[in-house]
């Protein structure tokens, strides 16, 4: 009874070290010497032991994590023992769009599998990267300025399998966060980074990585953040009188009224404005610091105001006012006859 007892152990055991053998089998890897020069170039073979049906196993000893992509078509699995192929019983393992180092292995029973991967070690590259600014009224700006830090980003490139982006102030390697992208070839963020609320002047570079872990080479452009308005001084202005007549400052006798009006600002002024209302209605393009011109008030003696506006790269607005007295009545001449006495 005893010699049975042994027995029976020693079959279990035996069971449990074939089973745990077949869990721990070894992996082999080498080149396909036949084909050299083509890109499928490396083989994994290994083979697994499942013992429940749909069954999922992440593999990841010794998969390469950089550089080559799962042969998904080349890539099949067979059951042991007859040969019979298994379909889509393998795919390779994704951690935000990229490779992680491992394959995810599903089938219903016990398997050979022979595992090809693509050589993909060809850098992306980025043909293509703006910034677009938002001004201070909101506005997109594409001349590379902006009132706030919230910036929008597009960028093209060339690759069949880009997965991540990533922005940041480094040229040397990607300090912010990848995002993972579709496969497409321009891809544009809104608000992607608040990477600073001091103004400036700053170099953005661009990183895009394929599915591969290949990592692109990084373009950059430069963006000023701007949130402080133009300055702009008192204007001055005059009527428009006949020549004959000295200028005085402050009046006029028609309701042209010309001006000159100045400012001061770091980054350059772009827009102008002049009403008679409160409210700037049609803005022109501008250069320089000042403004020289004229403009007609309302008719109607009496005080007039005219209203002025700049506004700077990032849509930063200035503002100034000046007034003048608009006087169309002649003086009264009064003749009194002297009185003879």
């Amino acid at each position: 009874m005893k010699n049975k007892k042994n027995t029976i152990m020693l079959i279990m055991v035996i069971a449990i070290s074939m089973v745990l053998l077949t869990w721990n089998k070894s992996y082999s890897y080498k080149m396909d010497d036949n084909k050299p020069e083509e890109t499928e170039v490396e083989r994994k073979e290994f083979g697994i032991y499942l013992q429940e049906n749909g069954t999922t196993y992440k593999e990841t000893d010794t998969f390469p994590t950089q550089g080559y992509l799962l042969n998904t078509t080349k890539t099949e699995c067979h059951e042991y023992g007859n040969d019979k192929v298994i379909p889509q019983a393998v795919t390779q393992s994704l951690t935000n769009g990229v490779i992680d180092g491992s394959v995810i292995v599903t089938s219903q029973k016990s398997m050979y599998c022979k595992i090809y991967f693509d050589k993909d070690d060809i850098l992306p590259t980025v043909t293509g990267f703006s910034i677009t600014g938002k001004g201070a009224q909101n506005e997109e700006l594409w001349n590379g300025y902006s009132h706030y830090s919230e910036l929008t980003y597009k960028i093209d490139w060339q690759d069949n399998d880009v997965a991540q982006i990533c922005y940041g102030t480094d040229g040397n390697r990607c300090i912010g966060a990848w995002l993972e992208v579709s496969n497409t070839k321009t891809i544009t963020i809104p608000n992607d980074i608040t990477w600073t609320q001091n103004e400036g002047t700053y170099t953005i570079y661009a990183y895009i990585k394929d599915k591969a872990n290949n990592i692109s080479k990084p373009i950059s452009q430069t963006i000023t953040i701007d949130r402080t308005p133009p300055v702009m001084n008192v204007p001055i202005l005059t009527g428009t009188q006949a020549s004959w007549f000295i200028v005085n400052l402050g009046f006029t006798h028609t309701t042209t009224v010309n001006y000159t009006v100045s400012w001061t600002d770091s980054n350059g002024v772009e827009l102008f404005c002049d009403e008679i209302n409160g409210a700037c209605n049609s803005w022109e393009a501008v250069t320089g610091a000042s403004k020289v011109g004229s403009i007609v008030v309302l008719p109607g003696d009496g005080l007039k105001t005219i209203h002025f506006w700049v506004a700077d790269k990032a849509r930063n607005i200035g503002y100034t006012s000046g007034t003048i007295t608009l006087d169309t009545t002649p003086p009264a001449v009064n003749i009194t006859e002297k009185s003879k006495t």
